[in-house]
C-alpha cells in the first residue's frame, strides 16, 4: 500500500476519476444525492430542506443543471477521496512492549 506521497497522488486520482465520472452519469440523466435530496423535500409541504440557496451561487434559482453538475462533482470528488484513503490506511504498528498481544494476522 502506498504512504506519503504516492497515497496522496492515488487519493487525487482516485478523486478526480470519481468526480468525472459523477459529472459524466449527471449529464446521461441520473440524479445522485444532492439532486434526489432536492427532489424528495420537494414532495412534503412541511419539508425545510432547501437546495435554491446553494443554487443561486451557480446562477440559478433552483437547482438546475448547472447547480446538479456542480453538486456531482463535489460528491463524486468527495467519495473517491473517501474511498482511496480508506483503502490505503494502513494502520500504526502496536507495541508488545505495551502489553497488546499479538492478533491473528501478526508476524511473529
Amino acid at each position: 500500500m502506498p504512504r506519503g506521497l504516492p497515497r496522496v497522488r492515488a487519493v487525487a486520482v482516485c478523486a478526480g476519476a470519481c468526480a468525472l465520472a459523477a459529472v459524466a452519469v449527471t449529464l446521461l440523466g441520473a440524479d445522485l444525492t444532492a439532486a434526489s435530496l432536492d427532489q424528495i423535500a420537494h414532495l412534503f409541504a412541511t419539508s425545510r430542506v432547501d437546495l435554491a440557496p446553494l443554487a443561486r451561487l451557480f446562477g440559478e434559482t433552483s437547482v438546475g443543471p448547472r447547480s446538479r453538475i456542480v453538486f456531482a462533482l463535489y460528491e463524486g470528488l468527495l467519495f473517491g477521496a473517501g474511498l482511496a484513503a480508506g483503502l490505503t490506511h494502513r494502520p500504526r504498528a502496536r507495541s508488545r512492549a505495551a502489553g497488546v498481544p499479538a492478533g491473528p494476522l501478526s508476524e511473529g
